[in-house]
Protein backbone atom coordinates (compact mmCIF):
# COMPACT_ATOMS: atom_id res chain seq x y z
CA UNK A 1 0.00 0.00 0.00
CA UNK A 2 1.39 3.83 -0.89
CA UNK A 3 1.68 5.66 1.97
CA UNK A 4 -0.81 8.53 3.17
CA UNK A 5 1.64 11.07 1.84
CA UNK A 6 2.37 10.14 -1.48
CA UNK A 7 -2.24 9.32 -2.07
CA UNK A 8 -2.24 12.53 -1.10
CA UNK A 9 0.25 13.77 -3.71
CA UNK A 10 -1.10 11.79 -6.32
CA UNK A 11 -4.88 13.47 -5.74
CA UNK A 12 -3.14 17.11 -5.47
CA UNK A 13 -1.73 16.07 -8.71
CA UNK A 14 -5.05 14.80 -10.49
CA UNK A 15 -6.54 18.31 -8.81
CA UNK A 16 -3.73 20.77 -10.54
CA UNK A 17 -4.46 18.48 -14.04
CA UNK A 18 -8.05 19.05 -13.84
CA UNK A 19 -7.28 23.01 -13.01
CA UNK A 20 -5.16 23.13 -15.53
CA UNK A 21 -7.52 21.49 -18.28
CA UNK A 22 -10.15 24.44 -17.08
CA UNK A 23 -7.37 26.83 -17.92
CA UNK A 24 -6.97 25.90 -21.25
CA UNK A 25 -10.35 26.40 -21.82
CA UNK A 26 -10.50 30.02 -21.61
CA UNK A 27 -7.09 30.86 -23.05
CA UNK A 28 -6.94 31.94 -26.57
CA UNK A 29 -10.33 31.68 -27.15
CA UNK A 30 -9.72 34.66 -29.88
CA UNK A 31 -6.68 32.78 -31.39
CA UNK A 32 -7.99 30.26 -33.87
CA UNK A 33 -9.91 30.73 -37.39
CA UNK A 34 -14.00 31.46 -36.46
CA UNK A 35 -15.02 29.25 -38.88
CA UNK A 36 -18.16 28.52 -41.77
CA UNK A 37 -20.50 27.17 -38.67
CA UNK A 38 -19.44 29.70 -36.15
CA UNK A 39 -20.43 32.24 -39.00
CA UNK A 40 -23.64 31.20 -39.34
CA UNK A 41 -23.90 31.03 -35.48
CA UNK A 42 -22.89 34.60 -35.15
CA UNK A 43 -25.74 35.37 -38.30
CA UNK A 44 -28.67 33.58 -36.15
CA UNK A 45 -27.45 35.91 -32.65
CA UNK A 46 -27.84 38.64 -35.09
CA UNK A 47 -31.20 37.81 -36.31
CA UNK A 48 -30.62 37.71 -39.58
CA UNK A 49 -31.36 35.18 -42.42
CA UNK A 50 -28.81 34.03 -44.99
CA UNK A 51 -31.16 34.86 -47.53
CA UNK A 52 -30.89 38.64 -46.58
CA UNK A 53 -27.30 38.92 -46.53
CA UNK A 54 -26.76 37.03 -50.22
CA UNK A 55 -29.99 39.43 -51.11
CA UNK A 56 -27.91 42.62 -49.73
CA UNK A 57 -23.92 41.84 -50.24
CA UNK A 58 -24.03 40.63 -53.90
CA UNK A 59 -25.29 43.45 -55.03
CA UNK A 60 -21.29 45.03 -56.52
CA UNK A 61 -21.47 47.71 -54.07
CA UNK A 62 -17.95 48.76 -52.09
CA UNK A 63 -18.79 47.02 -47.97
CA UNK A 64 -16.78 48.44 -45.28
CA UNK A 65 -16.05 45.39 -42.92
CA UNK A 66 -19.16 47.22 -40.44
CA UNK A 67 -21.29 46.42 -43.36
CA UNK A 68 -20.53 42.76 -43.16
CA UNK A 69 -20.28 42.65 -39.58
CA UNK A 70 -24.22 43.96 -39.01
CA UNK A 71 -25.03 40.22 -40.31
CA UNK A 72 -22.95 39.08 -37.24
CA UNK A 73 -23.70 41.20 -34.38
CA UNK A 74 -26.88 41.65 -32.28
CA UNK A 75 -27.81 44.81 -29.94
CA UNK A 76 -28.48 45.05 -26.48
CA UNK A 77 -31.70 42.18 -26.04
CA UNK A 78 -32.11 42.30 -29.36
CA UNK A 79 -35.63 40.76 -30.50
CA UNK A 80 -34.98 36.85 -29.67
CA UNK A 81 -37.98 35.86 -32.74
CA UNK A 82 -35.54 36.84 -35.34
CA UNK A 83 -33.10 33.92 -33.92
CA UNK A 84 -35.86 31.68 -34.12
CA UNK A 85 -37.12 32.43 -37.73
CA UNK A 86 -33.75 32.42 -38.95
CA UNK A 87 -33.40 28.89 -37.27
CA UNK A 88 -36.54 27.36 -38.21
CA UNK A 89 -36.60 28.75 -41.98
CA UNK A 90 -32.90 27.31 -43.13
CA UNK A 91 -31.45 25.26 -40.01
CA UNK A 92 -34.78 23.58 -38.77
CA UNK A 93 -31.96 20.67 -37.63
CA UNK A 94 -31.04 23.24 -35.25
CA UNK A 95 -33.06 23.37 -31.92
CA UNK A 96 -33.20 27.52 -30.84
CA UNK A 97 -31.76 26.82 -26.74
CA UNK A 98 -28.16 27.48 -27.92
CA UNK A 99 -28.74 29.83 -29.52
CA UNK A 100 -30.45 32.40 -27.61
CA UNK A 101 -29.02 31.87 -24.52
CA UNK A 102 -25.65 33.03 -26.97
CA UNK A 103 -27.96 36.21 -28.32
CA UNK A 104 -28.14 36.85 -24.30
CA UNK A 105 -24.82 35.86 -23.33
CA UNK A 106 -23.08 38.36 -26.23
CA UNK A 107 -26.07 41.41 -25.89
CA UNK A 108 -24.98 41.61 -21.97
CA UNK A 109 -21.11 40.80 -22.34
CA UNK A 110 -20.38 42.07 -26.45
CA UNK A 111 -20.52 41.05 -29.71
CA UNK A 112 -16.12 39.75 -29.85
CA UNK A 113 -15.14 36.25 -30.56
CA UNK A 114 -14.05 35.79 -27.20
CA UNK A 115 -17.15 36.19 -25.53
CA UNK A 116 -19.17 34.61 -28.12
CA UNK A 117 -17.11 31.56 -27.50
CA UNK A 118 -16.54 32.00 -23.50
CA UNK A 119 -19.89 30.21 -23.29
CA UNK A 120 -19.19 27.31 -24.65
CA UNK A 121 -16.09 27.00 -22.72
CA UNK A 122 -18.30 27.68 -19.51
CA UNK A 123 -20.82 25.04 -20.22
CA UNK A 124 -17.69 22.59 -20.86
CA UNK A 125 -16.08 23.65 -17.53
CA UNK A 126 -19.61 23.15 -15.12
CA UNK A 127 -20.00 19.88 -17.09
CA UNK A 128 -15.98 18.65 -15.86
CA UNK A 129 -18.41 19.21 -12.19
CA UNK A 130 -21.61 17.50 -13.17
CA UNK A 131 -19.89 14.68 -14.42
CA UNK A 132 -18.46 14.20 -10.88
CA UNK A 133 -21.40 14.27 -9.01
CA UNK A 134 -22.74 11.61 -11.74
CA UNK A 135 -20.10 9.44 -11.36
CA UNK A 136 -20.67 9.55 -7.54
CA UNK A 137 -23.79 9.01 -7.75
CA UNK A 138 -23.11 5.65 -10.29
CA UNK A 139 -20.03 4.20 -9.01
CA UNK A 140 -20.01 5.34 -5.00
CA UNK A 141 -16.58 6.27 -5.78
CA UNK A 142 -14.53 9.28 -5.32
CA UNK A 143 -11.18 8.03 -6.84
CA UNK A 144 -13.69 7.00 -9.98
CA UNK A 145 -15.08 10.50 -9.88
CA UNK A 146 -12.17 12.34 -10.07
CA UNK A 147 -10.17 10.50 -12.59
CA UNK A 148 -13.39 11.11 -14.88
CA UNK A 149 -13.16 14.58 -14.45
CA UNK A 150 -9.03 14.89 -15.30
CA UNK A 151 -9.55 13.07 -18.13
CA UNK A 152 -12.46 15.18 -19.30
CA UNK A 153 -10.35 18.20 -18.21
CA UNK A 154 -7.08 17.27 -20.61
CA UNK A 155 -9.31 15.42 -23.31
CA UNK A 156 -8.09 17.62 -26.07
CA UNK A 157 -11.76 16.31 -28.11
CA UNK A 158 -13.70 17.73 -25.62
CA UNK A 159 -11.52 21.08 -25.25
CA UNK A 160 -11.39 21.68 -29.20
CA UNK A 161 -15.11 21.71 -28.75
CA UNK A 162 -15.62 23.90 -25.86
CA UNK A 163 -13.69 26.06 -27.30
CA UNK A 164 -16.35 26.73 -30.39
CA UNK A 165 -19.22 28.96 -30.94
CA UNK A 166 -21.15 25.65 -31.63
CA UNK A 167 -23.74 23.81 -29.74
CA UNK A 168 -21.89 20.71 -28.94
CA UNK A 169 -20.67 21.99 -25.03
CA UNK A 170 -23.82 22.66 -24.19
CA UNK A 171 -25.33 19.35 -25.68
CA UNK A 172 -22.70 17.87 -23.78
CA UNK A 173 -23.83 19.01 -20.38
CA UNK A 174 -27.25 18.49 -20.92
CA UNK A 175 -26.74 14.99 -21.30
CA UNK A 176 -24.46 14.84 -17.88
CA UNK A 177 -27.56 16.22 -16.57
CA UNK A 178 -29.91 13.65 -18.16
CA UNK A 179 -27.87 10.49 -16.94
CA UNK A 180 -27.49 12.19 -13.06
CA UNK A 181 -30.60 12.95 -12.58
CA UNK A 182 -31.96 9.80 -14.07
CA UNK A 183 -29.98 8.22 -11.73
CA UNK A 184 -30.91 10.20 -8.73
CA UNK A 185 -34.69 9.54 -9.67
CA UNK A 186 -34.05 6.24 -9.72
CA UNK A 187 -32.59 6.08 -6.05
CA UNK A 188 -34.75 8.82 -4.02
CA UNK A 189 -37.57 7.93 -6.48
CA UNK A 190 -39.62 11.23 -5.57
CA UNK A 191 -41.78 13.82 -7.24
CA UNK A 192 -38.69 16.71 -7.28
CA UNK A 193 -35.99 14.83 -8.95
CA UNK A 194 -38.49 13.26 -11.56
CA UNK A 195 -39.67 16.65 -12.35
CA UNK A 196 -36.07 17.74 -12.71
CA UNK A 197 -35.30 14.71 -15.23
CA UNK A 198 -38.06 15.80 -17.24
CA UNK A 199 -36.84 19.16 -17.60
CA UNK A 200 -33.16 17.83 -18.81
CA UNK A 201 -35.04 15.79 -21.16
CA UNK A 202 -36.37 19.21 -22.67
CA UNK A 203 -32.94 21.01 -22.19
CA UNK A 204 -31.51 18.25 -24.21
CA UNK A 205 -33.66 18.00 -27.42
CA UNK A 206 -34.00 21.46 -27.54
CA UNK A 207 -29.84 22.31 -27.77
CA UNK A 208 -29.93 18.38 -30.10
CA UNK A 209 -32.91 16.46 -31.57
CA UNK A 210 -29.84 12.93 -31.09
CA UNK A 211 -30.54 13.19 -27.37
CA UNK A 212 -33.24 11.35 -28.08
CA UNK A 213 -31.78 8.56 -28.92
CA UNK A 214 -29.86 9.13 -25.31
CA UNK A 215 -33.12 9.51 -23.54
CA UNK A 216 -34.42 6.05 -25.39
CA UNK A 217 -31.37 4.38 -24.20
CA UNK A 218 -31.78 5.46 -20.50
CA UNK A 219 -35.25 3.70 -21.08
CA UNK A 220 -33.91 0.62 -22.04
CA UNK A 221 -31.52 0.63 -18.90
CA UNK A 222 -34.89 1.20 -16.85
CA UNK A 223 -36.32 -1.03 -18.41
CA UNK A 224 -34.09 -4.10 -17.64
CA UNK A 225 -33.69 -2.59 -13.98
CA UNK A 226 -37.09 -3.05 -13.01
CA UNK A 227 -36.82 -6.42 -14.54
CA UNK A 228 -38.82 -5.67 -17.18
CA UNK A 229 -41.69 -5.01 -15.35
CA UNK A 230 -44.50 -2.16 -15.52
CA UNK A 231 -44.14 -0.93 -12.37
CA UNK A 232 -44.34 2.45 -10.82
CA UNK A 233 -40.67 3.29 -11.74
CA UNK A 234 -40.99 2.61 -15.87
CA UNK A 235 -44.33 4.70 -15.34
CA UNK A 236 -42.39 7.50 -13.73
CA UNK A 237 -39.67 7.21 -16.46
CA UNK A 238 -42.32 7.15 -19.40
CA UNK A 239 -44.09 9.82 -18.10
CA UNK A 240 -41.18 12.26 -17.98
CA UNK A 241 -40.05 11.02 -21.24
CA UNK A 242 -43.58 12.02 -22.42
CA UNK A 243 -43.37 15.27 -20.60
CA UNK A 244 -39.96 16.13 -22.25
CA UNK A 245 -41.42 14.99 -25.90
CA UNK A 246 -44.44 17.47 -25.71
CA UNK A 247 -42.34 19.92 -23.93
CA UNK A 248 -40.24 19.78 -27.33
CA UNK A 249 -43.26 19.43 -29.98
CA UNK A 250 -43.16 22.66 -31.03
CA UNK A 251 -39.99 22.67 -32.65
CA UNK A 252 -40.35 18.68 -33.18
CA UNK A 253 -43.29 19.95 -35.66
CA UNK A 254 -41.13 22.53 -37.41
CA UNK A 255 -38.51 20.06 -37.83
CA UNK A 256 -41.38 17.84 -39.66
CA UNK A 257 -42.23 20.29 -41.69
CA UNK A 258 -39.00 21.70 -42.96
CA UNK A 259 -38.07 17.72 -43.28
CA UNK A 260 -37.02 18.42 -47.03
CA UNK A 261 -34.92 21.39 -46.30
CA UNK A 262 -33.12 19.87 -43.55
CA UNK A 263 -32.42 16.60 -45.85
CA UNK A 264 -30.75 19.06 -48.30
CA UNK A 265 -28.47 20.85 -45.45
CA UNK A 266 -27.30 17.61 -43.97
CA UNK A 267 -26.96 15.31 -47.59
CA UNK A 268 -23.05 15.76 -46.88
CA UNK A 269 -23.58 13.14 -44.33
CA UNK A 270 -25.31 10.73 -46.60
CA UNK A 271 -22.19 10.95 -48.69
CA UNK A 272 -19.65 7.58 -48.57
CA UNK A 273 -15.94 8.53 -47.33
CA UNK A 274 -13.81 7.73 -50.82
CA UNK A 275 -12.35 4.63 -49.28
CA UNK A 276 -15.48 3.06 -48.13
CA UNK A 277 -16.27 0.94 -45.06
CA UNK A 278 -12.68 1.23 -43.89
CA UNK A 279 -12.39 4.83 -43.71
CA UNK A 280 -15.36 4.85 -41.76
CA UNK A 281 -14.06 2.26 -39.08
CA UNK A 282 -10.46 4.27 -39.24
CA UNK A 283 -12.96 7.98 -38.41
CA UNK A 284 -14.58 5.80 -35.42
CA UNK A 285 -10.69 5.05 -34.07
CA UNK A 286 -9.45 8.45 -34.65
CA UNK A 287 -11.99 9.92 -32.89
CA UNK A 288 -11.72 7.96 -29.88
CA UNK A 289 -8.55 8.43 -30.01
CA UNK A 290 -8.44 12.13 -30.14
CA UNK A 291 -10.36 11.71 -26.82
CA UNK A 292 -6.77 10.81 -25.28
CA UNK A 293 -4.37 12.39 -28.25
CA UNK A 294 -4.64 14.61 -30.29
CA UNK A 295 -1.29 15.86 -32.37
CA UNK A 296 -2.39 15.00 -36.04
CA UNK A 297 -2.10 18.62 -37.49
CA UNK A 298 1.65 18.32 -36.43
CA UNK A 299 2.56 16.89 -40.35
CA UNK A 300 -0.97 15.18 -41.08
CA UNK A 301 -3.20 16.14 -44.10
CA UNK A 302 -7.23 16.87 -43.34
CA UNK A 303 -8.35 13.85 -44.69
CA UNK A 304 -7.66 10.35 -44.66
CA UNK A 305 -4.60 9.20 -46.45
CA UNK A 306 -4.21 5.46 -46.75
CA UNK A 307 -0.42 5.91 -47.88
CA UNK A 308 0.22 7.45 -44.57
CA UNK A 309 -1.06 5.46 -41.38
CA UNK A 310 1.55 5.77 -39.42
CA UNK A 311 1.12 9.16 -38.26
CA UNK A 312 -2.44 7.72 -36.57
CA UNK A 313 -1.45 4.35 -35.69
CA UNK A 314 0.95 4.94 -33.43
CA UNK A 315 -1.59 6.50 -30.87
CA UNK A 316 -4.96 5.06 -32.53
CA UNK A 317 -3.51 1.28 -31.61
CA UNK A 318 -2.54 2.04 -27.67
CA UNK A 319 -5.31 4.01 -26.84
CA UNK A 320 -7.77 1.57 -28.78
CA UNK A 321 -6.21 -1.19 -26.74
CA UNK A 322 -6.42 0.95 -23.72
CA UNK A 323 -10.19 1.82 -24.25
CA UNK A 324 -10.97 -2.02 -25.60
CA UNK A 325 -9.69 -3.29 -22.41
CA UNK A 326 -11.43 -0.79 -19.97
CA UNK A 327 -14.44 -1.65 -21.36
CA UNK A 328 -14.45 -5.20 -20.81
CA UNK A 329 -12.72 -4.50 -17.46
CA UNK A 330 -15.62 -2.40 -16.39
CA UNK A 331 -18.21 -4.98 -17.55
CA UNK A 332 -16.27 -7.86 -15.64
CA UNK A 333 -15.79 -6.20 -11.94
CA UNK A 334 -18.58 -3.36 -11.66
CA UNK A 335 -21.94 -4.41 -10.83
CA UNK A 336 -24.78 -4.98 -13.90
CA UNK A 337 -26.39 -2.21 -13.11
CA UNK A 338 -23.14 0.18 -13.38
CA UNK A 339 -21.77 -1.50 -16.54
CA UNK A 340 -24.91 -1.79 -18.55
CA UNK A 341 -25.83 2.17 -17.50
CA UNK A 342 -22.58 3.18 -18.85
CA UNK A 343 -22.55 0.51 -21.84
CA UNK A 344 -26.21 1.60 -22.99
CA UNK A 345 -25.28 5.37 -22.93
CA UNK A 346 -22.07 4.86 -25.20
CA UNK A 347 -24.30 2.66 -27.52
CA UNK A 348 -27.69 4.77 -27.37
CA UNK A 349 -26.19 7.42 -29.46
CA UNK A 350 -23.53 5.54 -31.52
CA UNK A 351 -25.47 2.43 -32.70
CA UNK A 352 -28.29 4.51 -34.49
CA UNK A 353 -25.60 6.22 -36.81
CA UNK A 354 -23.67 2.78 -36.99
CA UNK A 355 -26.85 1.37 -38.35
CA UNK A 356 -27.33 4.04 -40.83
CA UNK A 357 -24.41 4.05 -41.93
CA UNK A 358 -24.10 0.48 -42.28
CA UNK A 359 -27.48 -0.13 -43.93
CA UNK A 360 -27.82 3.25 -45.91
CA UNK A 361 -24.61 4.58 -46.60
CA UNK A 362 -23.09 7.69 -45.10
CA UNK A 363 -20.90 9.38 -42.92
CA UNK A 364 -22.79 9.84 -39.67
CA UNK A 365 -21.02 8.20 -37.24
CA UNK A 366 -17.42 8.93 -38.27
CA UNK A 367 -18.48 12.93 -37.36
CA UNK A 368 -16.72 13.51 -34.38
CA UNK A 369 -19.48 15.99 -32.87
CA UNK A 370 -22.41 13.75 -33.14
CA UNK A 371 -21.20 11.13 -31.00
CA UNK A 372 -19.92 13.56 -28.15
CA UNK A 373 -21.77 11.33 -25.52
CA UNK A 374 -20.46 8.06 -26.50
CA UNK A 375 -16.59 9.34 -26.13
CA UNK A 376 -17.20 10.18 -22.54
CA UNK A 377 -18.74 7.06 -21.45
CA UNK A 378 -15.47 5.32 -23.16
CA UNK A 379 -13.29 7.73 -20.93
CA UNK A 380 -15.45 6.97 -17.86
CA UNK A 381 -14.51 3.08 -18.74
CA UNK A 382 -11.09 4.34 -18.98
CA UNK A 383 -11.13 6.27 -15.28
CA UNK A 384 -12.83 3.17 -13.36
CA UNK A 385 -10.35 0.82 -14.94
CA UNK A 386 -7.50 2.99 -13.79
CA UNK A 387 -9.17 3.78 -10.30
CA UNK A 388 -10.22 0.25 -9.51
CA UNK A 389 -6.36 -0.70 -10.14
CA UNK A 390 -5.06 1.92 -8.06
CA UNK A 391 -7.28 0.79 -5.12
CA UNK A 392 -6.99 -2.94 -5.16
CA UNK A 393 -3.66 -3.24 -5.99
CA UNK A 394 -1.54 -4.50 -3.04
CA UNK A 395 1.65 -4.44 -4.39
CA UNK A 396 3.17 -0.59 -3.90
CA UNK A 397 5.38 -1.36 -6.83
CA UNK A 398 2.24 -1.97 -9.01
CA UNK A 399 0.65 1.26 -7.62
CA UNK A 400 3.13 3.65 -8.10
CA UNK A 401 3.16 2.85 -11.84
CA UNK A 402 -0.57 2.74 -12.49
CA UNK A 403 -0.47 6.20 -10.65
CA UNK A 404 2.79 7.10 -13.28
CA UNK A 405 0.41 5.89 -16.44
CA UNK A 406 -2.78 7.64 -15.30
CA UNK A 407 -0.75 11.36 -14.92
CA UNK A 408 1.03 10.36 -18.19
CA UNK A 409 -2.20 9.67 -19.57
CA UNK A 410 -3.39 12.69 -18.15
CA UNK A 411 -0.25 15.02 -19.42
CA UNK A 412 -0.10 14.13 -23.05
CA UNK A 413 -4.00 14.60 -22.81
CA UNK A 414 -3.53 18.53 -21.62
CA UNK A 415 0.00 18.92 -23.60
CA UNK A 416 -2.79 18.36 -26.71
CA UNK A 417 -5.27 20.23 -25.71
CA UNK A 418 -2.67 22.94 -25.02
CA UNK A 419 -1.17 22.69 -29.06
CA UNK A 420 -3.96 22.45 -30.38
CA UNK A 421 -5.42 25.94 -29.00
CA UNK A 422 -2.88 27.80 -29.39
CA UNK A 423 -3.53 26.83 -33.68
CA UNK A 424 -5.15 29.14 -36.25
CA UNK A 425 -7.55 26.05 -37.11
CA UNK A 426 -7.78 22.47 -36.03
CA UNK A 427 -9.03 19.52 -37.49
CA UNK A 428 -12.69 20.51 -36.35
CA UNK A 429 -12.76 23.84 -38.36
CA UNK A 430 -12.73 21.94 -41.86
CA UNK A 431 -9.02 23.30 -42.42
CA UNK A 432 -8.99 22.27 -46.28
CA UNK A 433 -11.51 25.79 -46.68
CA UNK A 434 -8.88 28.26 -44.22
CA UNK A 435 -5.42 26.15 -44.76
CA UNK A 436 -3.85 29.46 -46.79
CA UNK A 437 -5.16 32.38 -44.82
CA UNK A 438 -2.46 32.65 -42.38
CA UNK A 439 -0.48 33.05 -45.91
CA UNK A 440 -2.70 35.38 -47.16
CA UNK A 441 -3.65 37.68 -44.11
CA UNK A 442 -0.23 39.56 -43.74
CA UNK A 443 0.06 40.28 -47.14
CA UNK A 444 -3.43 42.12 -47.28
CA UNK A 445 -3.00 43.69 -43.88
CA UNK A 446 0.49 45.23 -44.89
CA UNK A 447 -1.33 47.37 -46.97
CA UNK A 448 -3.51 50.51 -46.92
CA UNK A 449 -7.17 51.81 -48.52
CA UNK A 450 -7.64 48.25 -50.03
CA UNK A 451 -10.55 46.63 -51.92
CA UNK A 452 -10.90 42.78 -51.91
CA UNK A 453 -13.38 41.57 -54.85
CA UNK A 454 -14.32 38.03 -54.54
CA UNK A 455 -17.62 35.54 -55.68
CA UNK A 456 -16.89 33.23 -52.95
CA UNK A 457 -19.99 32.12 -50.77
CA UNK A 458 -20.50 34.60 -48.05
CA UNK A 459 -19.50 32.72 -45.07
CA UNK A 460 -15.84 32.26 -46.34
CA UNK A 461 -15.83 36.09 -46.65
CA UNK A 462 -17.03 36.80 -43.41
CA UNK A 463 -14.63 34.69 -41.85
CA UNK A 464 -11.98 36.56 -43.92
CA UNK A 465 -12.95 39.78 -42.51
CA UNK A 466 -12.63 38.66 -38.56
CA UNK A 467 -8.79 38.37 -39.19
CA UNK A 468 -8.33 41.64 -41.42
CA UNK A 469 -8.07 45.11 -40.77
CA UNK A 470 -10.95 47.18 -40.15
CA UNK A 471 -10.37 49.27 -42.87
CA UNK A 472 -10.12 47.12 -45.76
CA UNK A 473 -13.29 47.50 -47.85
CA UNK A 474 -14.93 44.40 -49.89
CA UNK A 475 -17.04 44.06 -53.44
CA UNK A 476 -18.92 40.88 -53.04
CA UNK A 477 -20.31 39.97 -56.59
CA UNK A 478 -22.33 36.69 -58.27
CA UNK A 479 -21.08 38.31 -61.45
CA UNK A 480 -18.71 41.26 -62.29
CA UNK A 481 -20.20 43.59 -64.56
CA UNK A 482 -18.51 46.95 -63.74
CA UNK A 483 -16.04 47.83 -66.62
CA UNK A 484 -13.65 49.47 -64.38
CA UNK A 485 -12.96 49.16 -60.79
CA UNK A 486 -13.96 51.45 -57.97
CA UNK A 487 -11.66 54.35 -57.78
CA UNK A 488 -9.78 55.54 -54.61
CA UNK A 489 -8.49 52.54 -53.51
CA UNK A 490 -4.54 51.29 -53.88
CA UNK A 491 -4.81 48.40 -54.04
CA UNK A 492 -6.59 45.86 -55.35
CA UNK A 493 -7.19 42.06 -54.62
CA UNK A 494 -8.98 38.78 -56.01
CA UNK A 495 -9.92 36.75 -53.04
CA UNK A 496 -10.99 32.56 -54.40
CA UNK A 497 -11.70 33.66 -57.60
CA UNK A 498 -14.36 31.48 -59.69
CA UNK A 499 -12.71 30.71 -63.18
CA UNK A 500 -15.11 32.88 -64.75
CA UNK A 501 -14.62 36.03 -62.30
CA UNK A 502 -11.06 35.86 -62.84
CA UNK A 503 -11.14 35.48 -66.22
CA UNK A 504 -12.73 38.45 -66.61
CA UNK A 505 -10.25 40.48 -65.49
CA UNK A 506 -7.33 39.01 -67.22
CA UNK A 507 -9.27 39.80 -70.36
CA UNK A 508 -9.49 43.18 -69.69
CA UNK A 509 -6.58 45.57 -71.20
CA UNK A 510 -5.77 47.56 -68.59
CA UNK A 511 -5.89 45.21 -66.12
CA UNK A 512 -2.90 42.89 -64.96
CA UNK A 513 -3.81 39.96 -62.50
CA UNK A 514 -0.94 37.76 -60.88
CA UNK A 515 -0.90 35.39 -57.40
CA UNK A 516 -0.15 37.30 -54.33
CA UNK A 517 2.29 34.64 -53.51
CA UNK A 518 3.49 31.13 -54.65
CA UNK A 519 1.32 28.14 -54.86
CA UNK A 520 0.15 25.76 -56.48
CA UNK A 521 -3.37 27.31 -56.43
CA UNK A 522 -3.33 30.42 -54.89
CA UNK A 523 -6.24 31.95 -53.31
CA UNK A 524 -5.23 35.41 -53.11
CA UNK A 525 -4.51 37.48 -56.83
CA UNK A 526 -3.53 41.30 -56.84
CA UNK A 527 -4.89 42.89 -59.41
CA UNK A 528 -2.44 45.93 -60.92
CA UNK A 529 -3.81 48.68 -63.55
CA UNK A 530 -1.44 48.68 -66.73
Amino acid sequence: MTTNLSKKLFKTIIIFIIILGIIVRLTNLDNRVYWKDEVFTSLRVSGYTEEEVIKNLYDGSVLSSEDLQKYQQTRFFNNPIGTVYGLAKEEAQLPPLYFLLVKLWVSLFGNSVTITRSLSAIFSIISCFVLYLFCKELFESNMVAWLSMALLAVSPFYVVYSQEARPYSLWLLTSLLSNWMLLRSLRLNNKWNWRMYALTIVLGLYTSPFSLFLNLGQGVYVFLREKSKFNQIVKKYLMSLIIGILGFSPWLAIIVIRYHQIKGRTSWSSNNYENGLIELIFNWLRNITRTFVDFELLNAPFSYLSQHPFIYLIAVIPVSFLVGYSVYFLCKNSSKSTWLFILLWIASTAFPLILADIILGGRRSGTARYLLPSYLGLQISVAYCLATGLKNTISAWKQKLLQIMTICICFVGLVSSFYASSQAFWWNNDPSRYYQNPEILPIINKTSNSLVISDEKWDQIMTLSYSLSPDIQYQLVKQYNQKELPDNFKNYFLYKPSKNLKEQFEEKKNYQVQAAYESNDPWLWVIERK
